[in-house]
């Protein structure tokens, strides 16, 4: 847990949970290591003979220093159990009791590996307040080499690529009925208010369409690996699997480039270390 969350949590017990995302509240880092498996749900039953006192959940104080910050999952072929630590882990931590146990000789510490180490010694917090994105053009958004930004509807499909076909979907909000339209291009789907404000590309392997489209933002297309993608923009790609849950580090996730002059964002989906869906919002 980088910083407490918009409900001022100071414990990752607080607010984690299944749909939880690692970002700028939250990192995470995943290790193979079996041994430590063990000896993680080793510390976590022999902490129950150690120096307790109380350590009540505290809510609403986003001020507060984070009170227990880090949680190990542990997972050992189809068994999981969490580990809860204070911060440094000089304390084992039991949300269900609000008890923590002192490890006052360090035994947590002890067990972790280099790689672990490293990665909780870093200032999150503070990376994250000099961090930037990588930006670009928005004209670096192109159909068939042809810009994309800035079009109507109409100029759009004169010069650049006529619509295949028109869906609709209706949303209702209260007693208002929203109609958004959709135009499609093979499998890129785009939406207008005015001008362009969407387009999502998606990767749809083994389909087959009569023509041949070609998209791209600064020469990333759909089903790259994300080492070109890293290649290209290493700012944005700096922190790994951001926005993936933190029981499934490893896939689904993406990132995030800006349009300069605040003009809107690229948002890359990886699946599977490919790019697998990229979004994109004009602003």
């Amino acid at each position: 847990m980088v910083d407490a969350d918009r409900e001022g949590h100071t414990m990752i017990t607080g607010f984690i949970n299944e749909d939880a995302y690692v970002g700028y509240k939250l990192q995470a880092i995943q290790d193979e290591d079996e041994q430590l498996a063990m000896a993680l749900l080793n510390i976590k039953k022999e902490a129950k003979q150690w120096k307790s006192k109380p350590l009540p959940l505290q809510k609403n104080n986003p001020d507060a220093v984070l009170e227990v910050p880090n949680m190990y999952v542990v997972q050992i072929n189809r068994h999981r159990d969490t580990l809860f630590t204070t911060r440094n882990n000089a304390s084992v931590y039991f949300p269900d009791e609000e008890m923590e146990y002192m490890d006052t000789n360090g035994y947590l510490n002890g067990l972790l590996n280099e790689k672990l180490c490293l990665f909780a010694e870093r200032n999150f917090k503070r990376e994250f307040l000099l961090h930037r994105n990588d930006s670009i053009s928005a004209d670096a958004v192109v159909l068939n080499d042809k810009p994309v930004f800035g079009h109507t509807r109409k100029s759009f499909n004169n010069k650049v690529k006529r619509f295949q076909r028109i869906t609709t979907d209706s949303i209702f909000v209260g007693k208002e009925t929203i109609i958004d339209k959709h135009f499609w291009i093979n499998n890129y789907k785009l939406m207008f208010d005015g001008k362009l404000t969407t387009i999502e590309a998606f990767l749809i392997p083994g389909a087959d369409y009569s023509e041949d489209v070609s998209f791209s933002v600064a020469g990333i297309r759909l089903d790259d690996t994300e080492d070109k993608l890293a290649d290209r923009f290493p700012c944005s790609l700096e922190y790994r699997n951001m926005n993936a849950t933190v029981y499934d580090l490893n896939n689904n996730y993406y990132y995030t480039v800006q349009f300069e002059g605040e003009k809107g964002f690229a948002l890359f989906f990886i699946k599977n270390r490919r790019v697998d869906r990229i979004e994109v919002t004009f602003l």
